[in-house]
């Protein structure tokens, strides 16, 4: 009978003695507690508990692949797929894992590498490499965050235990797209994750543009430029500069057109007008920020552009856009002598 041990007699008087031999030998196959593995059993089998995490089946949530955590995820052959990767460290008392974004199509866990993960911004495709943390300790959120740079990477929001997520803001310095998070088990070193961003195709990012009128004629638009970090913060410090695009401008039968204007000033609210001044030899038009609502005469004439306010941070900056029309229709009045 080799391993049994109950079936130990040549014939039995009837079944039901064969039952209880079958029983009982049933019973010292099934697996015993130890000191360091707990057995149990669920509508999904039978499963052993570590004191340093879980083995066997029924939770497909945990990674303890070397490859890629939820069966679920694993499945997703898309952009920005999020995969676990286990560390090897024989001094660890518990698994440990580090988190990769990658192209999941061309993904190969065995060798580490991945193509670029793609997508679109403002009709102009970005690359993103292949992302690696390092060792999972916390909870964070993923998003893939675009600047006006040009530059996309990846970027972490850590959350608590709660899951709590710190509320970033599309401006139009910085836009983000959440694509899933990862959940830690301090007790048991495993990991879990939620992919939120599943597509095939590369995914475009939607602008946040200040006013629907940033491109058009004597629109209103702000740039930035990058201009250090704080040192307390560690945020990143933007110079903003303000300009008025190029637009036209018709007085009586003449057309002028006027050239994009770069304002001086980088702080503060500024109420921007046209001024047409035909007082001299020629009509001249400029674009200028005035504190106050300007005098006209029959000669010098201002039309309302729009007003900026800048702010050192990004999200604080507004544009009201007035001035909508093209080319600007204007009329300018000569004062005539009158006679007796």
């Amino acid at each position: 009978m080799g391993v049994l041990k109950w079936f130990d007699k040549n014939e039995y008087k009837s079944l039901a003695e064969v039952l209880g031999v079958i029983k009982k030998e049933l019973e010292a196959l099934q697996p015993q507690d130890s000191s360091d593995i707990t057995w149990s059993k669920s509508s999904n089998g039978i499963s052993a508990s570590l004191k340093n995490g879980s083995i066997g089946a029924s939770d497909n949530t945990s990674s303890d692949e070397d490859d890629t955590a939820d069966d679920d995820v694993a499945e997703y052959v898309g952009y920005f797929k999020i995969v676990s990767t286990k560390v090897s460290d024989e001094n660890a008392t518990i698994p440990q894992y580090k988190i990769r974004v990658v192209d999941g199509a061309s993904y190969d866990a065995e060798k580490g590498t991945s193509d670029p993960s793609l997508y679109w911004y403002d009709g102009t495709q970005y690359q993103v490499k292949m992302w690696e943390s390092g060792i999972v300790t916390s909870n964070f959120d993923i998003y893939v965050k675009h600047t006006i740079f040009g530059t996309g990477g990846i970027f972490i929001v850590n959350r608590t235990a709660e899951g709590t997520t710190e509320n970033l803001k599309n401006n139009f310095i910085e836009t983000y797209l959440a694509i899933g998070s990862v959940t830690y088990n301090a007790t048991s070193g495993s990991v879990s994750i939620l992919q939120r961003f599943e597509g095939i195709n590369a995914p475009n990012f939607n602008l946040y543009p200040l006013s629907e009128y940033t491109k058009s004629s004597f629109g209103i638009r702000v740039d930035a430029a990058q201009d250090g970090t704080d040192a307390e913060t560690g945020k990143a410090n933007y110079k903003l500069t303000a300009y008025v695009n190029a637009g036209t401008v018709k007085i009586n039968s003449q057309t002028y057109t006027i050239e994009e204007t770069e304002l001086t000033e980088t702080s503060g609210e500024l109420k921007l007008y046209l001024k047409v001044d035909a007082s001299g030899d020629s009509t001249v038009i400029t674009v200028e920020n005035l504190e106050n609502q300007p005098d006209d005469s029959d000669l010098v004439t201002h039309v309302y552009i729009g007003s900026v306010t800048l702010d050192s941070d990004p999200s604080n900056v507004k544009i009201s856009q007035a001035l909508t029309t093209d080319p600007v229709q204007m009329f300018l009045y000569q004062p005539c002598a009158t006679g007796e």
